[in-house]
């Protein structure tokens, strides 16, 4: 902040000199004074007389009210004597004119940039920030409802992924493209480093910057980086083609001149997908036509299951100076797609070029688990290894005889209803409710158990895989359980009005067949039942009808062994035929009597389940788990909120100051971003100890948590603001501001430079000699004379290469000290005439 703050001071000393000459030159005490005040007031919402009452009150003496004022309402962006050559010898308004406002960012970030940028273990973001302002006049101006300050200047910053530091932000010129402005930001991120010494840099960018050309300006500096392309529900990878939801004729994609295909092995794409022995190349009515060789399609449908693409391509990237030194980067683009919905699908894409840990590492899917507490649960025990603890068979208790029962005489694949991994792993296996429709629909299974009338019709082989596949792959499902314990929540009042006639205290015995049975036991629960006690292998089951308000009735149910044979052979004649076939070795085989829509839908849903089950089968069962991402996925997930944590920081520091100018509010916004940086630093400082080892450094998650401990940011800018007047004080009238005055010969010499920079005046007082007169003329006196010259500032005296064909302004005052023709008259755009300047 030092750098920042000096630099700061010498423009504001130039504007005193300039327009302020009644009045003293200001010292970097009392800048540090106004910085304190400043955060303070914009922390709390008092206003700055209000906060200056408050610090007095603590025992500190806080600057004078004048001063904090002048400073606030003065202070620049930019030298006020940078108005002029923009190169072309035109004159342009002065809000046009910030050449040192880049200088003004490097100083401002510098210090930050040494600290937290590591050449080899960095993860950065890169986003757009919004620096708030309801000024007119600020160069680019923008509206934002997902942005804190809802309206203000543009700026592209790059921040530290974990620990929310922004590290270099520069602000958007008018004109310029949003790659230009982040080339030059990047180039100031990594002023004075080797290209060498970068490898280990990944930075992330949301689908605003997913171009390609970006992505090679990005590889000459040896950066990788992982980013999302824009438009991802429409719009494809740059190397593989296109899909579409809906084509529509605006959904072109804007192809970047040298990537297009070419005869050059290294632009030959190679397209790969995840398993070579399925294919989702959908060709029909919503293949678009392009310029390409080939046409790789993706097939967006709701009904699709998750999927990856991957396509690598090998870009040559010429280092800055180096036209004869080529390098080949890999560059991988890959499709993820996850279970859609009926109205849209979930392909999101991504392209990347980054080391090879990190490479192989995005290749696989993560599995996420539920923040639940599986204490006293079934299952809930694991060895070191993850592995499930088998129960002792010496050991009595409840839960290791029912735990070594299960494990006994089947398959434990999950360990909850309605999470991640249950919907899944249900998959291609006969669930409860379909193994209930093929029992009720068989005569055998009916006479057997007392039912009078089929509830369902008996179906084809083919008409059984559909109804499968809609219990399946149906939509409407939710991750979230009901209960612990199954039960249907969907009841009609008839059935609890039946139940309530039946409710008794006593526990009720039956055997399946019998009366009792029949008049306890719904019809609709009867296969359900019949299927549980085939799959844990037992022969008595207790059913309970129960409410809101209570248990109604229980039954205790013995089942004999003929009717479980009925049960089974009945099964085992649409089950075998309908999904077994998932279950085999070797190629996928999907049965003929398929038919050719359900047949694409099994193929797309069978690859992910394979991966889930061969997992679980082999590695034990999950525990509860929220969702399956991908490995691309996640790492964008967790290192895209670098600049939006520090946004949010930064929101903090606000107060009802948005009606500055924007000069002013870049440095005010620029200080409060760097007072979050510092706040952060100091929380790392003090939990410095936790970064000596692996050991003491478990996670990323509980090392956040330690920081956030600590203090908050507004206890921080409170004490701050306390040590930044303290720290002003020990700086004293000591601490003398760079003089801007010059001696008296000095300003002769620069008098006779001035007459005899004829034809090139507007160069001259832009230039370090004419800014030092310009600072020391202390009143111009100007004199009307006969016939209009041009002005010596804004006028093309003898130039005639102008390529507007505007020679500039004439004026008839011209200055006795400075020998020149100055303009008096304020002309449109500008704040001050030719002669106040």
């Amino acid at each position: 902040m030092d750098d920042m703050l000096r630099m700061c001071l010498r423009w504001i000393n130039e504007y005193i000199s300039l327009y302020r000459r009644d009045m003293e030159l200001l010292r970097m005490h009392h800048l540090y004074g106004f910085v304190s005040v400043l955060l303070l007031s914009h922390c709390t919402g008092f206003s700055m007389a209000k906060t200056i009452d408050i610090l007095r009150a603590e025992g500190v003496d806080p600057p004078h009210i004048a001063i904090v004022r002048f400073i606030c309402g003065n202070i620049l962006a930019f030298s006020p004597t940078g108005r002029g050559l923009d190169g072309g010898g035109t004159w342009l308004a002065q809000r046009d004119q910030t050449p040192l406002l880049t200088q003004l960012e490097k100083k401002a970030f510098r210090q930050t940039c040494k600290v937290f940028v590591s050449p080899n273990y960095t993860l950065a973001t890169l986003d757009d920030d919004l620096y708030g302002t309801r000024a007119s006049d600020n160069q680019v101006k923008s509206l934002s409802n997902r942005k804190a300050d809802r309206e203000g200047h543009q700026a592209d910053a790059i921040a530290d992924s974990l620990f929310r530091v922004t590290l270099m932000v520069r602000f958007r010129r008018r004109g310029e493209s949003v790659f230009s402005n982040v080339r030059n930001l990047v180039d100031a991120l990594l002023e004075g480093r080797a290209e060498q010494s970068i490898r280990g840099f990944v930075l992330t960018a949301d689908r605003g910057y997913g171009k390609v050309a970006l992505l090679r300006e990005l590889l000459k500096h040896g950066i990788g980086s992982i980013m999302i392309m824009p438009d991802h529900l429409l719009q494809c990878h740059p190397f593989v083609g296109q899909s579409y939801l809906n084509v529509m004729r605006h959904d072109y994609e804007e192809l970047d001149g040298d990537e297009t295909d070419g005869s050059t092995d290294s632009d030959q794409a190679l397209q790969q997908e995840d398993d070579p022995s399925t294919s989702d190349i959908v060709p029909g009515p919503t293949t678009l036509s392009t310029d390409r060789a080939r046409t790789f399609i993706l097939n967006d449908e709701p009904s699709q299951g998750p999927k990856t693409w991957f396509a690598g391509k090998t870009l040559e990237i010429r280092n800055r100076g180096e036209s004869h030194a080529v390098n080949r980067v890999k560059v991988t683009a890959v499709a993820v797609r996850e279970r859609g919905t009926d109205k849209f699908s979930r392909i999101i894409r991504f392209i990347y070029s980054l080391p090879s840990s990190f490479s192989t590492l995005l290749e696989s899917w993560i599995a996420v688990p539920k923040c639940t507490r599986m204490i006293g649960t079934l299952f809930s025990k694991r060895d070191n290894t993850g592995r499930l603890t088998i129960p002792p068979n010496d050991s009595t208790e409840f839960q290791d005889v029912i735990e070594r029962h299960i494990l006994d005489h089947c398959s434990v694949l999950t360990l909850d209803q309605r999470c991640a991994d249950w919907f899944v792993l249900r998959q291609f296996r006969v669930t409860g409710t379909s193994a209930g429709k093929i029992l009720h629909a068989n005569d055998a299974f009916r006479e057997m158990v007392g039912l009078s009338e089929p509830t369902c019709t008996e179906q084809t082989l083919q008409q059984s895989l559909l109804s499968f596949v809609q219990t399946w792959f149906g939509g409407g499902r939710s991750t979230e359980p009901m209960m612990r314990v199954e039960i249907k929540t969907n009841v009609a009042q008839s059935s609890l009005d039946r139940a309530l006639g039946l409710a008794t205290a006593d526990l009720v015995t039956c055997e399946v067949g019998d009366q009792s049975f029949r008049r306890y036991i719904p019809a609709e629960h009867i296969g359900q039942i019949l299927h549980q006690m085939l799959v844990l292998a037992v022969k008595y089951v207790i059913y309970v009808s129960c409410s809101e308000s209570g248990i109604m009735y229980t039954v205790l149910v013995h089942c004999n062994n003929s009717v479980l044979d009925t049960c089974l052979s009945a099964l085992n004649a649409i089950a075998l035929p309908v999904v077994s076939w998932a279950h085999q070795p070797g190629p996928l085989q999907i049965p003929s009597f398929s038919d050719t829509e359900t047949t694409k839908v099994l193929q797309s849903r069978f690859q992910f389940w394979s991966l889930v089950n061969n997992y679980v089968t082999q590695n034990d069962a999950f525990p509860p788990l929220k969702l399956f991402k991908h490995a691309s996925q996640s790492l964008y997930s967790r290192t895209k909120g670098g600049v939006d944590g520090s946004t949010r920081a930064r929101a903090i520091l606000r107060s009802s100051t948005s009606a500055m100018k924007w000069e002013q509010k870049v440095v005010t916004q620029t200080l409060k971003t760097l007072s979050v940086n510092a706040f952060i630093s100091w929380r790392m400082s003090q939990k410095r100890d936790l970064l000596q080892s692996k050991e003491t450094f478990r996670s990323l998650k509980s090392y956040r948590q330690a920081l956030n401990g600590i203090q908050s940011l507004a206890d921080f800018v409170h004490d701050a603001s306390k040590e930044l007047i303290f720290y002003a004080q020990s700086l004293g009238t000591e601490d003398n501001a760079e003089t801007l005055e010059v001696p008296q010969d000095e300003i002769q010499r620069l008098h006779t430079l001035a007459r005899t920079r004829k034809r090139r005046h507007l160069v001259f007082f832009n230039g370090p000699d004419g800014i030092s007169l310009r600072l020391n003329v202390k009143n111009h006196i100007l004199k009307k004379h006969k016939g209009q010259q041009y002005c010596a500032l804004c006028g093309i005296r003898g130039i005639t290469e102008n390529e507007e064909g505007w020679r500039g302004h004439r004026t008839t005052y011209k200055c006795l000290q400075c020998d020149v023709y100055l303009c008096t008259r304020i002309y449109r755009g500008l704040r001050k005439s030719c002669s106040e300047v």
